[in-house]
């Protein structure tokens, strides 16, 4: 399993302007040139960015995981953190439902990790998934949270199996609200959650294990997101801006 060789190695992101001729100073990431131009920031800017997804040409890279065509994940411009779109995640008020997206990426890194996504929670009886699985050709490595937004609870599934309680305050969940922004750092050389950020209030989680289990699958990481909502009711979830980043600070 390769450790990244981080900044300015083969492991740099091919995107932004550090690929132009005759510039003296690059600047790796358009996003970090908008925030020194004066752009307003809402990321939480640690690590290298090494995956980006705003849904700017919809979700043709993304693989449905829904119970019934009628829960299918669409583009949708109602509500969006990036312009022009968002992944609408809805549900219709049938038992047993459930509307989610996922995909592969090939990124065989064991380093310290960040997850980000913005979210905005347009009804109130839900559970959301977040979900990582990385597979380094021997183990596999699991990161589970989950968003009870009915009960404005946040669980993590830690290595004993079991979901443990890690955040409990107020949220601003309903169509009101403006879209959350959630960051998870895990540590997978030292199979160790670090920290969770929501909405810039930062969470402490070295105390719960990564849940790890031996695995030949080939190299990758997976990630999924999923709307669960509670019986009998219909759950819109607009997800927008996920990115991943490497070499964080722990």
């Amino acid at each position: 399993m390769a450790i990244p060789v981080g900044f300015g190695g083969r492991d740099y992101p091919d995107f932004g302007v550090s690929g132009l001729e005759n510039t003296q100073v690059t600047i790796t990431d358009m996003s970090e040139l908008a925030v020194r131009l004066g752009s307003i920031n809402r990321f939480d800017r640690t690590g290298v960015v090494i995956f980006e997804e705003g849904f700017q040409y919809g979700i043709g890279r993304w693989i449905q995981n829904s119970s019934a065509e009628d829960n299918y994940v669409v583009p949708s411009a109602n509500y969006f953190s990036i312009v022009p779109y968002a992944a609408l995640l809805a549900t219709t008020d049938d038992l047993n439902v459930y509307s989610g997206i996922y995909t592969r990426l090939p990124i065989p890194y064991t380093s310290s990790m960040g997850f980000e996504w913005h979210v905005k929670f347009y009804d109130e009886a839900m559970l959301f998934y977040f979900w990582v699985q990385l597979y380094t050709g021997s183990v596999e490595y699991r990161v589970v949270f989950r968003i009870d937004v009915e009960d404005k609870r946040i669980d993590i599934l830690a290595k004993d199996e079991k979901y443990h309680i890690v955040y409990t305050d107020e949220l601003n969940f309903g169509s009101d609200s403006p879209f959350h922004v959630f960051k998870v750092v895990v540590d997978f050389v030292n199979e160790i959650h670090i920290r969770m950020v929501i909405d810039g209030v930062d969470v402490d989680l070295t105390d719960y294990p990564i849940w790890t289990d031996t695995e030949d699958t080939s190299p990758h990481l997976y990630l999924y997101f999923s709307n669960n909502p509670g019986p009998s009711t219909i759950n819109r979830i607009y997800l927008d801006n996920i990115i991943i980043t490497m070499d964080e600070p722990t």
